[in-house]
């Protein structure tokens, strides 16, 4: 007759195998964000994918706990990366003029 220690190791086996694969794929689907805030109050949230940083994505404010996808910015993308380019955000009029050290993108808040 089996131990029962090792019928709890076999089945606890797939479980582990499961997690790990959830926890891998929470670790590469992670993303980077920075907030850049302009003087006047609008701000917007950009991610980077923290694998090879060639993906970047920014959301301005839809209300006060959500976010609304503005556009893909792949003039960002790369190194360095966005949290590293010391960013600065404008207001004119509907647009946010974001300017990084390396790129620069025009930010529609047209709702």
């Amino acid at each position: 007759m089996p131990d029962i220690s090792s019928l709890a190791a076999a089945a606890a086996v797939p479980y582990l195998a499961l997690f790990l694969f959830f926890a891998v794929l929470t670790a590469a689907m992670a993303s980077d964000y920075v907030k850049v805030e302009a003087p006047g109050g609008p701000w917007v949230l950009i991610t980077q994918d923290p694998f090879d940083g060639d993906s970047v994505d920014i959301y301005t404010r839809h209300d006060d706990t959500h976010f609304r996808w503005s556009r893909s910015a792949p003039e960002l993308a790369g190194w360095p990366r966005v949290e590293d380019q010391n960013c600065s955000l404008g207001a004119i009029g509907d647009e946010l003029p974001l300017t990084c050290r390396f790129g620069a993108v025009v930010i529609s808040q047209g709702r």
